[in-house]
């Protein structure tokens, strides 16, 4: 019974070690393809961006009219379906990180205390 009990663990830990290997493998892939293409993105946009704005500032564009047309843009970018589901999803691990260190903080202030109730 024991030696079932100790395969059926290994068998286990060998499974979830495989599947987090693969995990981030996957992860290490996807994220990196995004992070090129963002940093290839970047380098596009950014002297397309310094260029509008030197033209935009030579013809007499005002402050306003440049953080109006910024805005717009960025709104524009948000609208696209799948930029608001990165979007929706990166708040959403932020407010799960943030979760658990609110967790985490709560128990090492409760064993702090309990510490100091002993002494």
């Amino acid at each position: 019974m024991r030696t079932k009990g100790r395969f059926a663990r290994l068998g286990f830990g060998l499974l979830a070690i495989s599947a987090g290997l693969a995990l981030a493998y996957m992860l290490a892939v996807t994220l990196g393809d995004a992070l090129l293409r963002g940093m290839v993105w970047a380098l596009v946009l950014v002297p397309r961006a310094f260029i509008w704005l030197v033209l935009a500032l030579q013809e007499g564009a005002d402050g306003w009219a440049i953080a109006g047309r910024v805005a717009a843009n960025v709104a524009d970018a948000l609208a696209t379906t799948q930029l608001a589901a990165s979007v929706i999803a990166l708040e959403l691990v932020g407010a799960a990180a943030l979760y658990v260190l609110q967790r985490l903080i709560r128990d090492e202030v409760r064993t702090r205390q309990s510490e100091e109730r002993q002494k």
